[in-house]
This record gives structure tokens, C-alpha cells and sequence, in this order.
């Protein structure tokens, strides 16, 4: 019995953590659509962005550079 009124006071602690997360979730849809609507980039569209640059500058010369030290 100990052990549950022990998790559901953790879980009643966590309660205005867990609002405040959903609420800047919400917001942060709110703002995504709201940016696909007129017309710019997403957060999403900026990282695969960033991470597709991140791929072509770094990682695959290094690839290369590698493979090529293999043979």
C-alpha cells in the first residue's frame, strides 16, 4: 500500500510539469502549421536541412577518405 501512495504522489508532483509540456507542445504545433500555411520553413524542414549539409560537407568526404585509406 506504501508503494502506490508513494507513485501517486510522484505522479501528483509531475502534474504541472507535465501541463506546462503540453502547453509549449500545442504552441509549438500552433506555430509549425501556422508557418506551413504561409508558405516558410518548418523546424523539421530547417534540421533535415541542417542534417542533409551536415551529411554531404563532413561525412562523406571522410567516408571516402576512409575507404580510399582501406584499399
Amino acid at each position: 500500500m506504501a508503494i502506490h501512495a508513494a507513485q501517486k504522489a510522484a505522479l501528483a508532483e509531475c502534474k504541472p510539469l507535465e501541463n506546462e509540456y503540453v502547453s509549449a507542445m500545442l504552441v509549438a504545433q500552433a506555430a509549425e502549421a501556422e508557418a506551413r500555411r504561409q508558405g516558410k520553413q518548418s523546424i523539421g524542414a530547417k534540421a533535415r536541412g541542417w542534417a542533409s549539409s551536415l551529411l554531404s560537407y563532413v561525412v562523406e568526404p571522410v567516408s571516402s577518405w576512409i575507404d580510399a585509406w582501406r584499399k
